[in-house]
């Protein structure tokens, strides 16, 4: 039985539940929007340690053989607001390495990085300015590191290399971010440059997408998920001088034909859009190159790193540059 409703008191309650669920609408679309910004406080301060594993496979005729290294490191970052902007510093503070279970000597690069304080300037905008710092980590570097190390890492341990790294990092990680908004499932594409040995410089197209929000400590943080694609041409050319360090090939006689075969690169992390700080980061790269040499015989060679960022207490971890180590080819 239909029960009688004086005139406009019906339609009104069905106007009433249309707006209310507009609103109910329009919220889940403002929860489920993110716009990222940079702001972090002033005197941020914050230990953030990362666990790296290498797994390096060589196969040949068949058979195959592992190598893997496992670093720990942890570096101090503090954040301190200045009239142009924002002060960061960065302090590698320990590093330890195993190698294939057994306690290992830490990498040389770990070494010249170790209690240098590596700061950089960035603007209200975004814009980095300025970096100091990167001219001690280089002489650290020519006195702690193996003539082959440096030959084998070239232009990434010198000082103009070093800053390419930190702009480049900074403009993936921060300021590609800065001013763009985003809901879930959007994803976005940004092109950039990353400094390799050879002092050339890797062509990437790097996609991002939002997979959802979320709270954590009382504030709302994104989750974003990213993959990476590299220029496989000039990876190789850069890659030489490397793997011929690694395998210990001469410069004379008939020399192997090394190509990267296939490079695979993903990661996501949990980040604060109003701050670019992120809760946590991981990451996992995969190179696979050929070596062929005489008689049509070749090796190939799994490079795997896997890595793991977080921070202690979850204070927030800049996603800035981690100086902690450099790109490895």
């Amino acid at each position: 039985m239909i029960q009688h409703q004086p005139l406009g008191w019906g339609s009104l309650s069905r106007w009433g539940v249309v707006l209310a669920l507009l609103c109910v609408s329009l919220a889940a679309v403002a929860q489920d929007t993110a716009k990222f910004t940079f702001n972090p406080p002033d005197g941020l301060a914050y230990v953030e340690t990362s666990r790296t594993k290498y797994t390096t496979t060589f196969s040949f005729g068949g058979h195959s053989e592992n190598e893997v290294r496992e670093q720990l490191t942890k570096t101090k970052t503090e954040i301190h607001k200045t009239a142009a902007g924002f002060t960061v510093t960065e302090t590698l503070l320990s590093a330890s390495e195993t190698k294939d279970g057994a306690d290992a000597e830490i990498d040389s690069y770990l070494k010249a990085s170790l209690n240098v304080p590596v700061s950089y300037t960035i603007a209200k905008d975004g814009k980095l300015l300025s970096t100091s710092g990167l001219d001690k980590v280089v002489a650290n570097c020519k006195k702690k590191m193996s003539a082959d190390d440096l030959k084998m890492m070239g232009y990434l341990v010198s000082e103009k290399g070093m800053l390419d790294g930190l702009k480049s990092g900074w403009y993936e990680n921060g300021q590609s971010l800065i001013g763009r908004t985003v809901k879930t499932g959007d994803s976005w594409t940004i092109t950039s440059s990353d400094p390799m040995p050879n002092g050339k410089k890797d062509n990437l197209s790097i996609t991002t997408k939002m997979v959802g929000k979320q709270e954590h400590g009382g504030r709302d943080v994104v989750h974003l998920q990213y993959s990476r694609r590299h220029d496989l041409k000039l990876m190789g050319e850069a890659r030489v001088a490397m793997i011929k360090a690694m395998l210990q090939i001469g410069n004379d006689g008939e020399q192997p034909n090394i190509r990267v075969k296939e490079i695979t690169d993903e990661g996501e992390m949990i980040v604060d859009p109003t701050t670019l700080q992120a809760v946590s980061r991981s990451s996992s790269t995969s190179t696979v190159t050929t070596v062929s040499g005489p008689e049509g015989k070749t090796l190939e060679i799994t490079e795997q790193t896997d890595e793991e960022t977080s921070t202690e207490d979850n204070p927030g971890v800049f996603t800035g540059i981690n100086m902690a180590s450099p790109a490895k080819g």
